[in-house]
């Protein structure tokens, strides 16, 4: 997802940081916040993680195949990623935790 045009790429650099930092061991981290890490790891293992389970690797196979054809060539990577047979369900499922996330974060 680093590499596409997935909206979500911010959410892949943020969990590719979280699993860097818990294969360290020995790792001091300073937050401004108490405890702000271990919510944020809970965050993403309850509500981010099925998703990126499900999700990724599909659309990142499938979007890497398209950028190779003629028909795509100078598609943005948002008019390219709206061609993906499975996009609604992916909008539909993307929708649900944000509205998980945002309801929690009140």
């Amino acid at each position: 997802m680093l590499r596409t045009g997935f909206q979500g790429r911010k959410l892949a650099e943020a969990c590719e940081v979280f699993g860097e930092m818990i294969k360290v061991s020995n790792l001091t981290i300073i937050m401004g916040l108490s405890g702000s890490l271990s919510v944020a790891v809970q965050v993403l293992n309850e509500h981010m993680k099925s998703n990126l389970t499900k999700w990724q690797a599909r659309f990142r196979r499938w979007y890497l195949n398209e950028l190779d054809k003629d028909d795509n060539k100078g598609k943005s990577p948002q008019e390219l990623q709206k061609l993906f047979p499975e996009y609604d369900d992916l909008i539909i499922e993307i929708q649900k935790v944000n509205s998980i996330l945002s309801t929690g974060m009140k």
